[in-house]
């Protein structure tokens, strides 16, 4: 079979992860950037193709948040269930969910469905032997996929199995650092391997970044804390626009004790079995989990009761037994889920590409249906590599040399700046003035302080001077791509004044025709220049100093 051959033991693998020293230069055709299902799916669709492949990914292969996703697969399967998907996805949307994309992804569901069982998905069957579905939150119809309460854990881990069978580089525990530029286009990636400290650079004329979740940016969230869109904050820095960043889904999440389960999601299927909310400072506009955490207490005041669905609990999420304090009514807040935006479609670089949460692939618009986003993390990822054309890639070898000169003024930098500080204090502004309370004044508030803090991070140094396993380091590096995405949302956010979806505006408190379009975000050589969607022309990319 083309394209097969087990990365394991394999020589670029055993040396990305043995913390040896760096070679100047590795070619590939393709670098896919972020671990998680997209990453892993795009990067097995690229080894069928006979391109030469990389994954690096921040984390280590299937630590990946996508393995939290507990609602399920969307896969309609017929003329009426397709019709109840699209237009369930298109209400979802609030207006900004593109009707070619969503009637794409529902031709395409069932056939990327069965082919995740082939690969391993066990996903629940009916008596008579076929896959059951299942109505998820406020679906019209039931056409979607469950694996117990972790649906995405059963994708992500049988996506891992297969990566392993193919010729696919991977190197994990590395942190990308910065995208490079031609006269053509893309030529290549520069990242740091965490476990050595040493910069590497990859030439390649094509990258595809996937990692786009932006969490991390927030004080409570089920993603991983260092989930602070760094797909983004490459792409951006690049000169690539951004589409709807401000377009951030909130879900509740478990306030808890134990650090395994604070800001955990409580997916649909919990509300299905018997879940019951309390203690809500207004009535949610339906049972979508955005709608209902957007009546949430911040402070922490509502509680949900898995009183009726104990047994669902223990026999579904058995990681969840004994971190709960209280089944009877734990207490819920407002938790950062999805990003709904992300970078454009036509990036305006050529060998620039994106999919997953890092693309804004128009699906999921300003609201996102329970069971889409497994499917758009698996679709926008095959249909990102269908358009890679291989593409030589001159980058100079000068460009590692440069990034580990970079490394080493970071560790030089003004130890008096605590970059824990400076991260606890971008989570608490990104909570209170860019979560789902916004308007004029917090959202100038937190543009100036986003800008005070990125100078901040910039100029700070992490406490520990070492190379090896520096993750005061890596947190620091984190930080400084973390204050370009944050200042991307901010500025979003600042162009879009109306309410819609998950972007709630006190002083603009209805949806307005005139913004029923994507706002455009990109850097200019003034800062960052907000349009809409439909007046925006790509241009050349203006990188920023």
């Amino acid at each position: 079979m083309a394209g097969r051959r087990s990365w394991k033991g394999h020589r670029c693998f055993v040396r990305a992860n043995s913390g040896r020293g760096s070679v100047s230069l590795i070619e590939y055709d393709l670098v896919v950037v972020g671990g998680g299902i997209a990453g892993l799916r795009a990067a097995i669709a690229a080894a069928e193709s006979d391109l030469s492949v990389a994954l690096i990914s921040r984390a280590p292969f299937g630590a990946h948040h996508d393995g939290n996703i507990r609602d399920g697969l969307n896969a309609p399967a017929g003329d009426s269930q397709i019709e109840q998907f699209r237009s369930d996805a298109l209400a979802a949307g609030s207006g900004l969910a593109d009707a070619a994309a969503v009637s794409r992804s529902a031709d395409a569901a069932v056939a990327e469905a069965v082919a995740t069982e082939h690969m391993g998905a066990a996903y629940a069957r009916s008596a008579d032997g076929g896959l059951q579905t299942f109505r998820l939150g406020q679906n019209s119809g039931d056409y979607s996929l469950r694996a117990g309460w972790w649906t995405g854990r059963a994708v992500l881990n049988s996506l891992l199995d297969q990566a392993c069978g193919y010729a696919i580089d991977g190197y994990f525990e590395w942190l990308p650092l910065e995208l490079h530029m031609d006269e053509v286009g893309v030529s290549g990636l520069t990242a740091l391997n965490i476990r050595s400290g040493q910069v590497q650079a990859f030439a390649c004329g094509n990258v595809l970044l996937t990692d786009g979740a932006v969490g991390g940016l927030y004080s409570v969230s089920g993603n991983a804390r260092h989930s602070a869109g760094t797909a983004q904050s490459l792409a951006a820095a690049a000169g690539a626009v951004l589409l709807d960043p401000e377009l951030v889904e909130f879900v509740p999440g478990l306030v808890s004790s134990s650090p395994a389960a604070a800001g955990a999601v409580i997916g649909d299927a919990a509300a299905a079995a018997g879940a019951r909310y309390s203690g809500l400072r207004s009535e949610p506009d339906g049972i979508a989990l955005g709608a209902v955490a957007r009546a949430l207490d911040p402070g922490g005041g509502s509680r949900v009761d898995f009183s009726g669905c104990v047994e669902e609990l223990e026999l579904f999420a058995p990681e969840l037994r004994g971190l709960l304090d209280d089944y009877f009514g734990a207490a819920v807040v407002p938790s950062a889920h999805f990003a709904l935006g992300g970078i454009a479609p036509d990036t305006g670089i050529p060998g620039l590409h994106a999919a997953g949460e890092a693309a804004a692939g128009s699906l999921h618009g300003a609201g996102l249906l329970p069971g889409n986003a497994l499917l758009d993390l698996l679709l926008s990822a095959k249909s990102a590599v269908s358009r890679i054309d291989p593409r030589p890639a001159a980058l100079s070898e000068s460009v590692r040399w440069r990034a580990q000169e970079g490394i080493q003024l970071t560790l030089a930098g003004d130890s008096s700046i605590d970059p824990a500080v400076l991260w606890n204090r971008l989570r608490g502004l990104m909570s209170s003035n860019l979560g789902l309370g916004r308007d004029v004044s917090g959202l100038a508030a937190a543009a100036d302080q986003i800008a005070e803090i990125g100078d901040l991070a910039r100029r700070a140094a992490p406490a520990s001077s070492g190379y090896h396993f520096n993750l005061e380091l890596v947190r620091l590096l984190e930080l400084r791509q973390g204050v370009v995405t944050a200042a991307a949302i901010a500025a979003g956010a600042g162009s879009r004044r109306e309410s819609r979806g998950p972007h709630q505006r006190a002083d603009f408190p209805n949806a307005d025709a005139d913004f029923a379009d994507h706002s455009a975000i990109r850097f200019s050589a003034s800062g960052w220049r907000s349009d809409r969607w439909a007046d925006y022309e790509p241009a050349a990319a203006e990188v920023p100093a």
